[in-house]
């Protein structure tokens, strides 16, 4: 990550032909923990923390790319205690992108982008990501 108060960027490395593209995180995170790219390439899901005006948002957030537009989708519980033990891993958003799934703790979560909403689905599960189609 980039020193405080410089921004955060993702790279895009394409290899045919050799091009690297910059898109810029929001500002203020100073934590991603996870992060998911769509299909298209318009948007991530991030797994981390900002911190803004208001004090520091924890969860999960929607990034429109290339400009870093910034939509929490889900808040975490408390950002005192947030770390990568707690937060949302494996995140991976289905083809359509409405929907998205993550590993928290070890219960598989299904979230709604755009309501904001989790609901766990399985127990016991490491890992797991969409498949190319949806299934």
């Amino acid at each position: 990550m980039a020193s405080r108060g410089s921004p955060v960027y993702v790279q895009k490395i394409e290899f045919a032909p050799i091009r690297v593209t910059r898109a810029v995180f929001p500002p203020g995170l100073n934590a991603a923990l996870n992060f998911a790219v769509s299909a298209g390439e318009g948007r991530l899901l991030v797994s981390g923390r900002i911190q803004g005006d208001t004090g520091a948002h924890c969860g999960i957030f929607e990034v429109g790319l290339p400009g870093g537009e910034t939509r929490q989708v889900v808040a975490a519980e408390s950002c005192g205690s947030y770390s990568y033990k707690n937060s949302w891993k494996s995140l991976s958003l289905s083809p359509r992108r409405d929907e998205a799934l993550a590993v928290r703790g070890d219960a598989l979560e299904l979230i709604d982008v755009k309501r904001g909403t989790t609901r766990a689905i399985a127990n016991g599960i490491l890992a797991a990501s969409w498949s190319p189609d949806g299934r």
